[in-house]
């Protein structure tokens, strides 16, 4: 329950966090009466007590989006790992999904600034700019199209010279059972796409025209591509 093994259910503090979202689910909330959240699947959110003139909330893993008014009286702080997302009015996304490997926390700036704060570091964005961190710290500033950054918000989600073990990781975080990579000669191929969350078994047949891999599947949704 701690660690599920490749992520075939959720995690015990994932299960008992104030907002969540299934495998292929998306959901809006209202938070503190005027915050609005789009949850992306697989997304677990706890709120935390607040402190001072700020209302917190912890994206423990998934994908959020975040919405503050315009002159909000509070700031909205969302911790993720150990880093903490400031804003006083803006939308942005926080991404964490946690247990998969090569995935640090992301935020990206859609609207407004926001802070971020990782012990002694701390940064600020502008609209169309992104920053990652993990235990080696934050990274530098990345620009990004936000178009596409908030494909998944419109259902899609995009690959642009993506290697096929991190397009497989994301794969998984949209249809239910998983996908396993037996090659990894395979996993270094590039894909580009654009496919639909709620077809992502289009998406399997995708890679095996695409690739000539193999697929073989096994009871509870689980496919060895090789």
């Amino acid at each position: 329950m701690l660690d599920p093994p490749f992520r075939l259910w959720s995690s015990l503090s994932e299960l008992r966090a104030d907002y969540r979202t299934g495998t292929g689910e998306q959901r809006n909330v209202i938070f503190v009466g005027d915050v609005t959240i789009n949850l992306n699947t697989q997304t677990s959110l706890a709120v935390r007590p607040t402190e001072g003139a700020e209302d917190r909330i912890e994206l423990i893993a998934g994908e959020a989006s975040f919405a503050t008014p315009a002159r909000a009286a509070r700031s909205l702080v969302v911790l993720a790992a150990d880093g903490r997302t400031i804003v006083q009015s803006g939308r942005f996304d926080v991404r964490f999904t946690a247990g998969v490997a090569r995935s640090p926390v992301s935020v990206t700036c859609f609207e407004g600034a926001v802070r971020i704060e990782r012990g002694p570091d701390v940064t600020d964005l502008q609209p169309g700019q992104r920053v990652r961190y993990d235990r080696s710290g934050l990274s530098e500033i990345a620009a990004v199209d936000p178009q596409v950054a908030s494909e998944w918000q419109r259902g899609i989600v995009e690959f642009r010279g993506t290697p096929l073990g991190e397009a497989v990781d994301e794969i998984n975080r949209y249809r239910p059972g998983r996908i396993i990579l037996m090659n990894a000669t395979l996993g270094q191929k590039q894909l580009s796409g654009r496919f639909r969350i709620d077809q992502m078994n289009e998406a399997l047949l995708g890679l095996e025209r695409a690739f000539g891999a193999k697929l073989q599947r096994l009871p509870g949704g689980i496919v060895l591509l090789s």
